[in-house]
């Protein structure tokens, strides 16, 4: 799926068994740091400059804190939702290459709903064309936080899929996703759900098939051959050209 799949522990960050960790923290000068658990990672951030304002990212070297590849991303002073959530988007999106990643905002422990809205948002990928690439964002996140629930990870992916959804619509061209399929495509999506339903983003086998080919474009040149052998030229009709009988039901 185009964005990670999201859970929460309450567990302690070493034992999560991801195999990179993202730290949602405060500006150093923050008292938080004041904590002998933290004093360490304070001390560090400030001889390298580390702002800590909404959204600044670096990687770090903090086996003390965290055995594995560890990376810091502010939330700025006396960050509220908005801002964490922000921060756990950048992280998420910067901190490539790892296929599970655990986040931890030690200054807010209530703040799995943000972070895992953040996480889920941010980790999106638009999977319709590339076939390789630099390494991607991680495809799981698992938010440490003593206060979460299970619902808050099941919520964060209902947004998470609903915003993918969106922006996989947005991303594919209009020569493989005109009116007529986007409109078919909506249906689809929507077809026996209901708003609490937290099934799969395909309602069911025929409509996952009956989409394969506008995902993949080289599957769709294929079976619908190039526009120009099936609309009109612009000249000839202003309009948009209609499917001939004989087109394809997937192409028109």
């Amino acid at each position: 799926m185009p964005y990670p799949a999201l859970s929460v522990t309450d567990s302690d960050l070493r034992t999560t068994g991801a195999d990179a960790a993202l730290l949602v923290i405060p500006p150093p000068a923050d008292p938080f740091y004041e904590d002998k658990t933290w004093s360490g990672l304070g001390a560090l951030l400030g001889r390298v400059g580390f702002s800590g304002a909404v959204g600044s990212y670096l990687r770090v070297d903090a086996p003390d804190v965290f055995d594995g590849p560890l990376a810091v991303v502010g939330s700025g002073s006396d960050a509220d939702a908005a801002a964490l959530r922000t921060a756990a988007g950048s992280g998420i999106r910067q901190l490539t290459g790892f296929e599970t990643v655990a986040i931890l905002a030690p200054v807010a422990p209530d703040a799995a709903p943000a972070l895992l809205e953040g996480a889920g948002l941010g980790g999106y990928r638009f999977e319709g064309y590339k076939r390789s690439g630099p390494a991607g964002r991680a495809s799981r996140v698992v938010v440490v936080a003593p206060q979460a629930s299970a619902a808050d990870a099941t919520a964060a992916e209902v947004v998470a899929s609903a915003v993918a959804l969106v922006k996989d619509l947005t991303s594919i061209p209009a020569e493989w996703l005109g009116p007529d399929d986007l409109a078919r495509r909506a249906v689809a999506e929507v077809a026996d759900r209901s708003p609490s339903s937290t099934r799969s983003r395909w309602p069911n086998r025929a409509s996952a098939a009956s989409w394969a080919s506008v995902r993949d474009p080289i599957a769709r040149r294929a079976s619908c051959g190039s526009t120009t052998a099936r609309r009109a030229p612009r000249a000839a009709s202003p309009l948009w050209a209609r499917a001939s009988p004989s087109t394809p039901a997937g192409c028109r």
